[in-house]
């Protein structure tokens, strides 16, 4: 047997993927195949391009997706989410009798929730502000620490020092802004020790109850 070393990098990335596959496969058990199971990884053009090929591919044909955004970094896709999530059917695309597609056809266009949690950072705070302010769905998870601002990186002559120079703030129409404006789920769960060490996602689950019951209603 010939055993390969993997770089620490390497190694996070695998065990990612392995997360995000044992949150799909609960949701597909938990709700009978009815719903699909998206995880955003960063707020960058990679991720949406990997959860828009999965929603309008292999889980087209459900009837509602579990959008999660915990453990997200930030980086800038609020408005992105919120095109993709607001999609409403206007019309059907017939081929000889047979139904192909619903426009639009480049959006979702079925009840959607969002997960988050204490571990969301910048856009991943704006994301879930968006897609609740505009009435998108439930927020269901833990509180978000109010951190959308956008940042500057610069490198200096020495290129080990890089700067990061807050520069651009939200402000909502009330005047406010959303840093340090936390930002409060619909439906508050948290995730303990004791379920997590186990393998159990409590968040996830009621997120997948709470969809189906609207979907159902």
């Amino acid at each position: 047997m010939v055993v390969l070393p993997q770089s620490s990098a390497a190694m996070s990335d695998l065990l990612y993927k392995r997360w995000v596959e044992q949150r799909a496969a609960d949701v597909e058990k938990w709700s009978g195949g009815r719903l699909g199971y998206v995880h955003i990884e960063g707020m960058n053009d990679a991720s949406f391009r990997t959860i828009y090929s999965d929603i309008l591919g292999k889980y087209n044909k459900c009837e509602g997706i579990v959008i999660d955004t915990r453990y997200n970094g930030g980086g800038r896709m609020h408005e992105d989410i919120e095109i993709l999530f607001s999609g409403q059917k206007y019309l059907t695309q017939v081929v000889r009798g047979r139904e192909s597609c619903d426009m639009p056809s480049r959006r979702w266009n079925k009840p959607s929730i969002m997960l988050q949690c204490e571990s969301n950072y910048s856009n991943a705070h704006g994301t879930p502000w968006v897609y609740s302010h505009q009435h998108l769905g439930k927020l269901v998870g833990a509180p978000v620490p109010g951190t959308m601002t956008s940042v500057n990186w610069v490198t200096l002559q020495d290129p080990t020092l890089i700067f990061g120079i807050p520069v651009v703030g939200y402000r909502t129409e009330e005047g406010g802004y959303l840093e340090n404006s936390q930002l409060e789920p619909d439906i508050y769960v948290l995730n303990t020790p004791e379920s997590l060490v186990k393998g159990e996602d409590t968040q996830l689950r009621v997120a997948v109850e709470t969809l189906l019951k609207e979907i159902d209603q």
